[in-house]
C-alpha cells in the first residue's frame, strides 16, 4: 500500500508536468526553470530506486547521497523561486490568507520565502537522522541541537498562517477552508510527530541493533520521497491553474492525492515503531504554550527524555 501511494503521489506530480513540459524552458525565471527540471529528473531517480528496492533483490546503498542532494536542490528550488519571480505581482497581492488553493491566489514572495526555510530544514533532518545512530549516546544530544540550530533564525522568515483562511465565518464551512483546515493540522503532526518527536526518539534510541537505521528502510524512503514530492507540487500546482493549463477543481483533486498518499506513507511509518507519540504530545503542548521557541522546547524535551530513559 505504501509503495501504491509512492507511485500515486509521483504520478500525480509526473502528470502535472506534463501537463506544461514548457514550464522548464524560458529566459524568466531560468534559474528556477533549470533546478525544476533537474529537481524532477533527481525525484524519478528516487522513484524508481525505491521501487527497485521495494520489488528488486536488494538494497541500493547511496541514500545519504540521495537525500544530500535532494535536500540540496529542494532549497535551491525555493531560493531561486523567491529570487526569480520576486516581482510588484508577487510582492504586492490581494490573497485573503497563505496558501495557492483558490485560483484567484498568487505565490508570494513572502510564501516562497517560508518554503526555503522548510526546505533547509528537511535537508537538516535527512542528515542528521543518517548521522545519529552511528554516535555514541553522549554526542546524540550534541547533533541533535546541532539539528536544530536553523530555528534560531526562524524569525528571519516570514510567517505565513493557514488558519486565516478558515477563521472567517465566510470561509470556515467551505471545501477549501476544510482543505486549509486540514493542511494546518498535517503541518502541526509533521513539525510534532516527523520533525521533533521524531529527532528526539532517534537521539534516545537504543546503539548497536542490528537492524538497518531508519532511513534505510522502506517506510521511511516511501514517506521521504511522497513528502518532498507534496512539499514542492502545491505552488506548481497553482502556477498551472494562473496560466489556465489545469482547471481549479483539477488542482485540488491534485492536492487531495498528494495529501492522502503522503498521510499513507506516514501511517506505515508511525506502524514500525520508531515515533513517540508521547514526546509529540509534549512537544505540541509547548508549541501552544511556549510559541515561536522551537530550539529551547526541543533541548527541554530531549534532556527531559534522556535522563528518563536512561534511568529507565
Amino acid at each position: 500500500m505504501p509503495a501504491i501511494s509512492l507511485c500515486l503521489v509521483f504520478a500525480t506530480a509526473l502528470g502535472a508536468v506534463v501537463v506544461r513540459p514548457k514550464m522548464f524552458v524560458g529566459r524568466h525565471g531560468k534559474r528556477h526553470r533549470q533546478v525544476g527540471a533537474v529537481y524532477l529528473f533527481w525525484l524519478t531517480a528516487g522513484v524508481i530506486q525505491t521501487c527497485y528496492e521495494t520489488w528488486g533483490q536488494g538494497q541500493v546503498e547511496t541514500h545519504i547521497l540521495y537525500d544530500a542532494v535532494l535536500g540540496l536542490l529542494g532549497v535551491l528550488l525555493a531560493w531561486t523561486a523567491s529570487r526569480d519571480f520576486s516581482t510588484p505581482a508577487h510582492t504586492v497581492v490581494s490573497n485573503k490568507a497563505s496558501g495557492t488553493l483558490e485560483d484567484t491566489a498568487t505565490v508570494t514572495v513572502s510564501e516562497m520565502q517560508e518554503h526555503t526555510f522548510f526546505q533547509g530544514i528537511h535537508l537538516t533532518q535527512a542528515l542528521y537522522l543518517h548521522i545519529v545512530p552511528h554516535m555514541s549516546p553522549i554526542f546524540r544530544l550534541v547533533v541533535l541541537m546541532l539539528a536544530c540550530t536553523p530555528w534560531l533564525v526562524r524569525h528571519r522568515y516570514p510567517y505565513n498562517s493557514f488558519s486565516k483562511n478558515y477563521a472567517a465565518s465566510s470561509g470556515a464551512l467551505t471545501w477549501i477552508g476544510l482543505l486549509y483546515r486540514m493542511k494546518k493540522y498535517q503541518f502541526l503532526f509533521y513539525k510534532h510527530v516527523l520533525l521533533h518527536g521524531l529527532n528526539i526518539a532517534q537521539a534516545g534510541a537504543s546503539v548497536g541493533s542490528a537492524a538497518p537505521v531508519l532511513v534505510d528502510r522502506l517506510p521511511w524512503r516511501w514517506y521521504w520521497i511522497s513528502i518532498n514530492t507534496a512539499y514542492v507540487m502545491e505552488f506548481f500546482l497553482q502556477t498551472l491553474v494562473k496560466r489556465g493549463d489545469v482547471s481549479q477543481s483539477t488542482m485540488l483533486r491534485a492536492n487531495q492525492v498528494l495529501m492522502i498518499g503522503s498521510s499513507v506513507a506516514v501511517v506505515h511509518l508511525l506502524l514500525q515503531g520508531e515515533l513517540s507519540l508521547l514526546i509529540a504530545a509534549v512537544s505540541l503542548a509547548l508549541n501552544f504554550a511556549h510559541r515561536k521557541h522551537d530550539f529551547t522546547n526541543t533541548a527541554l524535551i530531549a534532556l527531559t527524555f534522556l535522563v528518563v530513559h536512561g534511568s529507565a
